[in-house]
């Protein structure tokens, strides 16, 4: 559904408005991961904000898989134009931006209002996390089992 949402917006003449591309145009830029995007973010100037620029990015920001592939060939046929994350995994797609705005609202904002309760309890807004079970390598620095191989657009793993 995803993939049907962008068709669409490229078929009416829409931005993209894609978070994605504006988190890899960042990372290009500034050669930081970053976590979360601000209202800032979106006004940045880069080759790869789909909320500044019309069309297509000038190049990819991932390596699709197969599955992907085909959603974008074959997309659904859908009337939506927009789509929300939820904190769940899954996503909720709308056609109308008062809907969005509303599912916006109601999917993000009530993880904020979460965190501002989280804040107020004194621990910087940071879930409480279990701590991570560290592996010793022979002899070399201890490395955390959470920690994952980190590659920058530009390097080959």
């Amino acid at each position: 559904l995803v993939a049907s949402v962008y068709w669409n917006r490229l078929r009416r003449g829409m931005p993209l408005q894609a978070d994605p591309t504006v988190i890899y145009g960042l990372l290009v830029e500034t050669h930081r991961r970053h976590r979360r995007l601000h209202h800032r973010d979106l006004r940045r100037r880069t080759p790869y904000n789909t909320y500044r620029i019309k069309g297509l990015p000038p190049g990819p920001i991932c390596n699709p898989g197969l599955a992907s592939l085909r959603a974008v060939l074959w997309p659904a046929h859908t009337d939506y134009l927009y789509f929300v994350a939820k904190r769940d995994g899954t996503h909720h797609f709308s056609s109308t931006l008062r809907e969005h705005n509303r599912a916006v609202r109601r999917y993000l904002r009530h993880h904020h209002r979460r965190r501002l309760r989280l804040d107020r309890r004194g621990n910087g807004g940071r879930p409480r996390l279990k701590k991570s079970k560290i592996v010793r390598t022979g002899g070399k620095r201890p490395v955390s089992d959470r920690t994952q191989p980190h590659f920058s657009p530009l390097q080959t793993p």
